[in-house]
């Protein structure tokens, strides 16, 4: 059975910019067999801000191949995503980030919404995965 997998941007930052072991944890959680990888283009925009802000054209790269690449389905923000973050926004209180990813993760049917933040887990109708604290 194929579970779909979807990373907050946080986490997809982590794979690379986080530490060895940060991002050895992400690419184990998302690299399951039989995993379907999903997202949204607010992921990708997430993702892309420091990079463009400080220049650093090998990490947009490294990014913009991610998303090209790695990620088998982007979800798009349409009505029904919008009016689902508003939703778990006024169920939650969440950010309208964190509100939007949750929403495109439960319209589009996955599994597995993976995160660094702990708050995250009073949502309903997914699996929340948190990534462990690592000491350094």
């Amino acid at each position: 059975m194929t579970v779909r997998v979807y990373p907050d941007a946080v986490t997809v930052i982590y794979l690379f910019e986080g530490s060895p072991h940060r991002s050895q944890q992400v690419r184990s959680l998302i690299g399951r067999v039989d995993a379907t990888l999903v997202a949204s283009e607010l992921s990708r925009m997430e993702c892309l801000v420091r990079p463009l802000r400080e220049g650093q054209v090998s990490l947009v790269d490294e990014f913009v191949s991610f998303f090209d690449t790695e990620v088998d389905e982007m979800v798009d923000l349409d009505r029904r995503v919008m009016e689902r973050a508003a939703r778990v926004r006024a169920d939650h209180g969440y950010t309208t980030p964190d509100a939007i990813h949750l929403a495109a993760a439960l319209e589009s049917k996955c599994d597995v919404f993976l995160t660094s933040d702990d708050r995250l887990r009073q949502t309903g109708g997914i699996s929340i995965e948190v990534l462990k604290r690592i000491v350094p």
